[in-house]
């Protein structure tokens, strides 16, 4: 009897296996989120000083981390927008609090300058002590929800790049549930098919079965 071809693994044929898969940095990837962010915060401490609305740079921080993520990590998955959601808030908080100190330094330059006090604080002292302050409802009221309204707007900007990470898997696992049975009809298609194609006297031939020496079927 002939023997029959024996059908080769699909692996072979994979077309997606051509494509180079690029490997997530992850710790690169958070090193991105965070200097990324850092324009976010320098953002904030500037409109601060001016007097302009400083919340709104929470929005740019967290497009800024994700965009750092992906840049350093060469792709955006869900670790990366955690990571970059958390990188920004880290930075908004801390940019908020460093507005705190300066006020809280200005403060006491100016009270030692009309001899209210005999005494002043540096920036770093003001740093370590601004969070004193917030212990006054008046003074706390008015740097809460300037924060509140930061960490407000920084998830905000998280909202689209998560939708878009979401709807990228489930496209990817929608075509992945495909695939197998798109390979299987390409490439083990069945053999009578192909004889279709075949002169008469070939197909008359290939049906005929082999004798041995002793004439045997």
């Amino acid at each position: 009897m002939k023997k029959s071809k024996e059908i080769e693994p699909l692996s072979q044929y994979t077309e997606s296996s051509d494509i180079a898969v690029v490997p997530e940095n992850r710790l690169a990837g958070t090193v991105g989120a965070l200097l990324f962010s850092l324009a976010g915060g320098v953002v904030y401490f500037l409109l601060y000083q001016v007097g302009y609305i400083a919340a709104i740079s929470g929005l740019i921080g967290v497009i800024c981390a994700f965009k750092g993520y992906e840049v350093f990590a060469k792709k955006l998955s869900k670790f990366g927008c955690i990571i970059s959601v958390v990188m920004a808030l880290l930075v908004i908080i801390l940019a908020w609090y460093c507005c705190l100190a300066k006020d809280v330094y200005s403060a006491y330059q100016s009270w030692f300058a009309d001899g209210e006090i005999d005494f002043t604080l540096t920036f770093a002292e003001s740093l370590r002590n601004a969070y004193r302050f917030l212990s006054e409802p008046e003074i706390s009221k008015s740097y809460v929800t300037d924060l509140i309204i930061g960490i407000f707007l920084c998830a905000l900007g998280a909202v689209r790049p998560i939708i878009n990470i979401v709807k990228g898997n489930k496209n990817k696992a929608a075509e992945d549930k495909n695939e197998p049975a798109f390979q299987a009809e390409k490439y083990n298609a069945p053999e009578e098919k192909s004889n279709a194609y075949m002169p008469q006297s070939m197909r008359a031939a290939s049906s005929e079965k082999p004798q041995d020496k002793n004439g045997d079927m």
